[in-house]
């Protein structure tokens, strides 16, 4: 894995790793706001937490970190391979992951908890209220896309389309959209085998930073602010590359 994310992220017209990561975090930005319209036109139902609680609001904190021991790296911007990137992402086909996302809104938090089974165009994404109650499910069997409710009970059905595609659904960064959003870099280190970024959107006035594991290109962390105020948290809790499937996965109910 790690000596296919060098083959990447190599020179010769491969984009830096510097502009990579930061347009990783521009985008899975865009996926957030998309979430939320689907949200609120009720496509999609997310659990609702009426009141802010210290531990919710804290979840939305940065963790304590001393920048004393980062390893700066000094990366030149080049854009020109970004497709190419994009285009092999995520490098693995074959995976199982646990994401736990946290948003604020006007009236409170909305908490999420999904986990992700993909293997090629097969896939099983189970969205969880918090962390642990399961709310409702899509399958993927390669053929036919199900979407079911906690009961089990089927919500519709429908033919697999590019549309219905593993990268177009998953609750994970997601590359989309790739016109000129116009962003900042502020920070860009290596630390604990991770690399950090951190970059603006003067236009939204938003701030990111980003946390992508060195091995794998996995995208670990996203912490989103506006101004100073945290307003959404993305983790994955854990996750195995190249999974062994028992079978019966992605089989429909």
């Amino acid at each position: 894995m790690k000596e296919k994310l060098k083959k990447l992220l190599s020179s010769n017209g491969a984009m830096s790793l510097y502009s990579v990561f930061s347009l990783m975090a521009a985008f899975f930005l865009v996926c957030l706001a998309v979430l939320w319209t689907l949200s609120r036109a009720g496509i999609f139902e997310f659990p609702h937490v009426e009141n802010t609680t210290e531990s919710t609001a804290s979840s939305l904190t940065p963790d304590p970190e001393e920048k004393t021991d980062y390893d700066y790296i000094a990366v030149p911007v080049n854009k020109a391979a970004v497709a190419k990137l994009l285009a092999s992402y995520p490098f693995a086909d074959n995976f199982y992951m646990e994401v736990y996302m946290t948003f604020s809104t006007q009236d409170g938090f909305m908490q999420d908890g999904v986990r992700l089974w993909k293997s090629g165009e097969k896939y099983k994404i189970i969205y969880n209220e918090g962390s642990d109650t399961r709310r409702n499910t899509v399958i993927c069997d390669g053929k036919t896309v199900s979407y079911y409710s906690a009961s089990d009970e089927l919500i519709f059905t429908a033919e697999y389309s590019e549309a219905y595609a593993f990268d177009n659904i998953a609750y994970i960064p997601s590359f989309f959209l790739l016109a000129g959003t116009e962003y900042e870099i502020t920070d860009y280190y290596l630390r604990d085998n991770e690399y950090v970024v951190e970059y603006s959107i003067p236009s939204l006035s938003y701030t990111d930073k980003v946390h992508i594991s060195a091995d794998s290109g996995v995208v670990r962390s996203v912490r989103t602010y506006c101004g100073n105020i945290p307003v959404s948290r993305y983790d994955v809790v854990s996750y195995t590359l190249d999974y062994e499937f028992e079978g019966d996965e992605f089989s429909l109910r």
